[in-house]
């Protein structure tokens, strides 16, 4: 095995971008993790640990998700990039500059 593959089977962190959209009002989040379903429990306080940012405007879904990045230097550079953009653009940007896709609320058990 090569690349992101073997770093998840020898227990390295893989990271991902994401990109949320709030089910209440005009809004998205743009952020990175290595467990997506996770930090999405913690943005809808179902979890302890999410952003300050995203108590207003929950619940959250995910409108996009790209990776696994090759390093958090990485995630981070490709996080930044999508945050400068204007907020309905950033999960087509995702998807563009990255390896990612748009996602449903069913994929990935993302609800």
């Amino acid at each position: 095995m090569t690349g992101d593959a073997s770093k998840a089977s020898q227990g390295e962190a893989v990271w991902f971008v994401y990109v949320l959209t709030s089910q209440t009002i005009t809004a998205t989040y743009v952020g990175i993790s290595v467990d997506v379903e996770r930090r999405l429990l913690q943005h809808n306080g179902e979890q302890r640990g999410g952003a300050r940012s995203t108590r207003r405007g929950r619940p959250w879904q995910v409108c996009a998700v790209s990776g696994p990045m090759a390093s958090r230097g990485a995630a981070q550079q490709l996080e930044h990039r999508v945050k400068a953009a204007p907020g309905a653009e950033r999960g087509m940007l995702v998807c563009e500059l990255g390896n990612g896709r748009y996602v449903t609320v069913s994929d990935r058990g993302l609800a």
